[in-house]
Formats: C-alpha cells, structure tokens, sequence
C-alpha cells in the first residue's frame, strides 16, 4: 500500500488527476480519500502539482529543495530497498 498526500487543483470539469505508483499501473487500484479545501497559505515547503505546457501536471520543487538529477533520484530509490 501506498500512501500519497498531495494538494491537486481541479479541473474545470471538478476531476482530479492523481498520480499512481509505477508498481500499480495497468489493473485496478482501490483508492480511500478525503477531500477538503486546502489553504493556499499551507506549507510552502512542499512539492506542488500545476499545469504546465500542454496541459500536463508538473510536480514543482519548493525553493530552496535540491535539484532532482538523475543521481538524486536513483539515489532515494536505492534508500527505499
């Protein structure tokens, strides 16, 4: 099981696009959720999805994170193992 916390913004239809774990794409995924309005003020410090070019969500890094090289990366998912 995977836990994900993430502040989505709607689209205009009011769906929300959640992203899955590689391990559970192509079958069905039970999802459990709470809704609720989220302040814009809330933590800063915290990666953010938002539309970028061609209407793809983009994860943003808050200021100040390190940059996610390709060594970073593979770097926390060795930590995981």
């Amino acid at each position: 099981m995977s836990t994900i916390t993430a502040i989505l913004e709607p689209d205009s239809d009011g769906c929300l696009h959640l992203p899955v774990p590689e391990e559970l794409r192509g079958g069905k995924v039970k999802v459990v959720a709470s809704v609720e309005a989220a302040d814009t003020c809330e933590d800063e410090s915290r990666a953010r999805l938002v539309m970028g070019e061609f209407g793809r969500r983009v994860l943003v890094a808050p200021e100040g994170a390190p940059p996610m090289t390709s060594e970073r990366i593979k770097a926390i998912l060795d930590e995981e193992e």
